[in-house]
Order: structure tokens, then sequence, then C-alpha cells
């Protein structure tokens, strides 16, 4: 089966879910493995955080992330990383020393029911939408 979601709707859920305003976030997909993020951050100087985000593999439903950004956007992962640690979401795992993610969709409260029944075969991204390709277990 095949589900494809746009960038919209997933910022559209993010803001709702958790209350972050999305309206300064861009997201596209530039290859099937590579997704940019950009964030636009308007205070005293108006700057943008813009991070590279690669899909390196899919295993038993966990989702590893390899990401690539500016040393001081690197730095300000790191920093919230630390401090948010208590926040993130049992099943997400980050490791700011390699820029790893990994994503256990089994694990997630958002998730854990769908993909207790349903198996996560494919993930690419498209320029304004991201495909999963599932099957039944």
């Amino acid at each position: 089966m095949q589900i494809e979601i746009s960038y919209a709707e997933l910022l559209w859920l993010l803001q709702h879910k958790s209350g972050v305003n999305t309206d300064a976030i861009d997201v596209c997909g530039v290859e099937s493995n590579t997704l940019h993020v950009n964030y636009k951050i308007s205070s005293l100087i108006s700057t943008t955080i813009a991070i590279k985000i690669q899909l390196c593999s899919i295993e038993n439903n966990n989702l590893h992330f390899f990401y690539n950004c500016s040393m001081a956007t690197s730095l300000v992962i790191k920093g919230l990383v630390t401090s948010l640690q208590n926040k993130i979401p049992q099943g997400i795992s980050v490791d700011t020393t390699n820029h790893r993610i990994i994503v256990d969709l089994l694990a997630l409260d958002v998730s854990k029911g769908v993909f207790q029944n349903l198996h996560l075969c494919n993930l690419t991204f498209q320029s304004n939408s991201l495909q999963l390709e599932l099957k039944f277990v």
C-alpha cells in the first residue's frame, strides 16, 4: 500500500499537536532520500537555520537518519537536545556527535498503534510530499 502525505499536512499536524509555530518552517524534498528543512528566525537579526536530513536505512520500522548542517546549526542542535532531553519523545534517539537520528515507529505514541499492524518498506521524499510504502504484517 502506498500513502502520500504533503509537507503542509505534516507541518499542520506538528503545529496542532505540539503548539510549535510552523509558519517559519520550509520543507522540501530534494532527492528521494534527502529532505531540506529551513527555519527562518526573525528577531533583532533575521537568519535562516538550514539542515539537510538524509534517510540512511529502514530496519524493523526504525528509521535511521543522518543530518548535515553548518557548524553553528550543529551547536544549536546539540544545545537544544541537551536542554530538552526530557521532552524528546520516547522512540526518538539523537546522536549529536555523529549527526544521527533514529526513530522507532513502534515506540512513538503517535505511531505505535499503526505500525503494530503495518511494516514500513520504503519512505521517499518528493518535492512537496513524502511517500510511504507499507505492507500488512
